[in-house]
């Protein structure tokens, strides 16, 4: 058994075994990925995220897939995931993994020391119909300030992300100062301007299989909800120009922010079941 390094040049090859939405990350500067390779079989793969890496008192590594075929090869990668992390002074390493045919690497992962539990995911999944449905869609009306990303110059989205690096604030996006506006779905993705001044963002990616996926969602206006669920609204008129009502939209939780939106606009909605933990490195 060999263990590698997961790359670009690679990816070709980890097709079919890690899910593609997630080899689309491999590139980006905070995500590293590792896989045992036996006679040009994957046995093992891991890849995560470093977060907190400008700032060397809160390093933390975010593992997003874990996929073993057997105990052997997930030794290996464990091992050599641990001189990974020691070698970046990572101090907590976590874990979020669905639970669908993941019960033996929860096992695995409690025996190399991690806490996992069962429990509810920060994302949900709604279809473009669902959103058309929601009670802020009874108005069609949207605010002058609001546009969408491809009507606003690069110069205007860089100022603007800028503005939330330096209120800290960097949606799912760890590398959200190294991306292009190119990124994000432009035809879909709204912004709030003020003075000419870009000061709220709701930002999307389109995934590999098709699903658009938040990244970003801020307002520092200081009408920052109106502005928020002005977005929303702007949003949805756009998908609906541009998507089949079929289309999946990945809606994360993954602050107190948007937490309390996301129960305001979808209060029957539930993440998937999901296997969490974490341990001190």
């Amino acid at each position: 058994m060999e263990i590698i390094e997961i790359t670009k040049q690679n990816t070709g090859f980890m097709k079919g075994f890690i899910d593609e939405d997630m080899l689309e990350n491999i590139g980006r500067i905070f995500y590293r990925g590792l896989a045992v390779v036996d006679e040009d079989e994957i046995r093992c793969a891991m890849i995560w995220e470093v977060l907190n890496l400008e700032n060397s008192r809160s390093n933390e590594s975010r593992i997003c897939f874990f996929k073993a075929r057997d105990e052997e090869a997930a030794s290996g990668i464990l091992d050599a995931y641990d001189m990974k992390v020691m070698a970046e002074d990572i101090r907590v390493s976590s874990v979020v993994m669905p639970v669908e045919n993941r019960r033996a690497e929860k096992e695995i992962l409690k025996r190399a020391g991690f806490s996992v539990m069962l429990t509810e995911s920060d994302q949900i999944i709604l279809s473009l119909s669902e959103l058309l449905e929601l009670s802020i869609m009874k108005s069609k009306a949207i605010p002058d300030n609001i546009l969408t990303l491809r009507d606003i110059s690069v110069g205007q989205f860089r100022n603007g992300i800028s503005k939330c690096l330096k209120n800290g604030k960097k949606g799912l996006c760890e590398d959200l100062s190294y991306l292009d506006i190119s990124f994000f779905e432009n035809d879909v993705s709204c912004c709030n301007e003020t003075d000419g001044d870009i000061d709220s963002f709701l930002l999307f990616h389109v995934l590999p299989s098709g699903m658009l996926s938040i990244q970003l969602m801020i307002s520092m206006n200081p009408d920052a909800r109106n502005v928020l669920l002005g977005m929303m609204r702007q949003f949805v008129l756009n998908m609906d120009q541009e998507y089949t009502r079929d289309t999946k939209v990945l809606l994360n939780r993954h602050n107190q922010a948007s937490l309390l939106l996301s129960e305001k606009l979808f209060p029957r909605n539930i993440g998937i079941p999901v296997y969490s933990g974490s341990r001190q490195e």
